[in-house]
C-alpha cells in the first residue's frame, strides 16, 4: 500500500482527526525504512559457505586428497570380485559412492586401509609427514561438505590413528622424508647480487613488480600465495613518525591467521611497520612501493595490488595496466628470478618469510617482536629461523667446554688487545694503558 493510498484512507475516514493522519504517515515512513534496512541476498546452502570459508591453498590440498582417496577407492573395486574376495573394504566401496556420504564406523575401516595402501605413482611410499597431511586434508575435506569429524580425537576413529602411526613409523624407518624441503634463506651476498645485477631495481615495469613485491614479502614475513593475492592499496599507507622518520604501514586484512570469522573474533588485525633506508635510499622498500604505485593507474589497485605490466611503456607515466597480474606468475616470482640471475637452490616466495624471520633471530630480537612482523600466532614461527654456521659453531663450543677466544687487534709488535685512557687531573694526566692482561698507570706531569 502506498502512501497515497494510506493518506486518502486516513483523509476520508477521519477528517477531523489530523493527529490519526499524521500518526498513519509515520508509519508508512517507518515502513518504508525498515524495507530499505535489509538486503535479500543469493540463499547459499551450508556446503557452499563451508568451502567459501576455507582458504585457497587448503582446499586445494583438501581436493589433491580427496582425488588421491578416489584413485585408490577405483583402484580397489576395479580389482575387486565378490565371488572369489572377501573383503569388508571391497563391499564398503561398491555401497558407498561419496566418502563424505559414508558412515563414522565405515570412514573408519576404508582410511584405515587407504593410508596403508597409498603410494606415490611410482610406487614409493610416502614419507610420514606427506601420510598426516593426507587424513588432515581429508578431513578438511569433509568440512567442506559441511560435515565436522575429527580423526586425531574422535574415538571412533581410534583404529585410523594407529594405522597412520604405524605407517608413519614404517616411513621413519626407511628414512622417508626425515630431510624435509624447506624454502632457502636468501643470503645477503645473494641480495646484494640481484640489487648489482639490476635483477631488483626500478628500471621497467618488470623489475619493479618483482622488487615490489620482493620488498613487500620479506618486510612484512608474507606468506606464499594467498596472503599476497588478497593485498591491495588499501593495505599500505605511508606515514611519518614523531621524529621525522618515514615508513610504510601494512594493516592486515583477510589471512590465514585472521579470517574475521567467530574464531578469530578476538585477534586484532596485526599492523607493520616498515621504515625508510636512509643508508641506501636505491633499496627503500617505501621509496620502491611509492614508485610503484605512481605508476598504477587511479584506483586500479583498490580489488588487486600486483598488476600486469605493458608491453609499451616507454615515455608513458603508467607501467601496468587494470588488469590482476596472474597466481601462476604471482607464485613463481621468487623462483622465476633466481632461475634468470643464475641463481641455484630451492628458492620460492616462501623463502622471503624465512628470510625475514632468520634475520631477526640471528639478531637476537625477541619472538614477540618477530611475531608482530610474520603475523604468526603459534609456535610455528621456530620452523622459519635458520641457524648460521657461526651459530652452530658456539653451539657446540660450549657444549665441548671450549672457552671463546679473546678478542684481539691487530699491531705492528704486539697482537694482544690494548687500549688506553687519558685522564685530565689537577696534577698532570692519568694515563691508563692496558695490553693483555697487564695495566700501567702512569702520571704524567703539565
Amino acid at each position: 500500500m502506498t502512501i497515497f493510498m494510506f493518506y486518502f484512507l486516513a483523509n476520508s475516514c477521519y477528517k477531523e482527526n489530523c493527529y490519526f493522519k499524521m500518526y498513519l504517515v509515520l508509519l508508512l515512513v517507518k515502513c518504508e525504512e525498515d524495507k530499505n534496512r535489509f538486503q535479500k541476498g543469493v540463499e547459499k546452502d551450508l556446503i557452499a559457505l563451508s568451502e567459501e570459508s576455507i582458504p585457497v591453498n587448503t582446499r586445494q590440498k583438501a581436493m589433491w586428497a580427496y582425488r588421491l582417496y578416489e584413485k585408490w577407492a577405483q583402484w580397489r573395486k576395479d580389482a575387486y570380485d565378490p565371488r572369489v574376495d572377501f573383503s569388508t573394504v571391497g563391499d564398503l566401496l561398491i555401497m558407498h559412492t561419496e566418502l563424505a556420504g559414508v558412515p563414522d564406523h565405515d570412514v573408519n575401516e576404508l582410511l584405515c586401509q587407504f593410508i596403508a595402501e597409498v603410494r606415490k605413482d611410482g610406487g614409493e611410499r610416502y614419507p610420514g609427514k606427506t601420510l598426516h597431511e593426507l587424513v588432515s586434508s581429508l578431513q578438511k575435506y569433509f568440512e567442506m561438505k559441511g560435515r565436522k569429524v575429527s580423526f586425531f580425537s574422535d574415538e571412533i576413529f581410534e583404529k585410523l590413528r594407529k594405522s597412520l602411526d604405524i605407517e608413519m613409523k614404517i616411513s621413519a624407518q626407511k628414512k622417508l622424508g626425515l630431510k624435509p624441503r624447506q624454502a632457502v634463506v636468501v643470503s645477503e651476498e645473494i641480495e646484494n647480487f640481484l640489487w648489482d645485477k639490476s635483477f631488483l631495481g626500478n628500471s621497467n615495469p618488470e623489475v619493479l613488480l618483482r622488487t615490489t613485491f620482493y620488498l613487500i614479502g620479506l618486510n612484512f614475513g608474507m606468506r606464499a600465495g594467498d596472503e599476497h593475492r588478497k593485498l591491495s592499496s588499501t593495505n599500505f599507507s605511508f606515514h611519518t613518525d614523531s621524529e621525522g622518520r618515514e615508513y610504510l604501514l601494512y594493516s592486515e586484512g583477510v589471512s590465514k591467521t585472521n579470517q574475521g570469522g567467530l574464531k578469530h573474533r578476538k585477534l586484532t588485525p596485526r599492523s607493520s611497520r616498515a621504515y625508510a633506508n636512509a643508508e641506501c635510499p636505491e633499496r627503500c622498500v617505501v621509496r620502491i612501493v611509492d614508485t610503484y604505485m605512481k605508476r598504477c593507474s587511479k584506483d586500479s589497485l583498490l580489488n588487486a595490488f600486483y598488476l600486469k605490466p605493458l608491453q609499451k611503456f616507454k615515455g608513458k607515466s603508467v607501467w601496468y595496466s587494470t588488469v590482476p597480474l596472474g597466481h601462476n606468475k604471482l607464485n613463481s616470482m621468487v623462483k622465476t628470478m633466481m632461475s634468470e640471475a643464475g641463481v641455484e637452490g630451492y628458492y620460492t616466495n616462501h623463502s622471503l618469510r624465512a628470510t625475514a624471520v632468520s634475520r631477526l633471530f640471528q639478531n637476537d630480537v625477541d619472538d614477540k617482536l618477530i611475531k608482530g612482523v610474520t603475523g604468526h600466532r603459534s609456535e610455528a614461527l621456530q620452523g622459519y629461523k635458520r641457524e648460521t654456521e657461526e651459530q652452530l659453531l658456539k653451539v657446540s663450543k660450549i657444549v665441548q667446554g671450549q672457552k671463546e677466544k679473546e678478542s684481539t687487534v691487530k699491531g705492528n709488535s704486539n697482537s694482544a688487545l690494548t687500549s688506553a685512557l687519558e685522564i685530565p687531573s689537577s696534577s698532570g694526566t692519568l694515563v691508563l694503558n692496558i695490553c693483555g692482561g697487564n695495566c700501567n698507570i702512569t702520571i704524567n706531569n703539565n
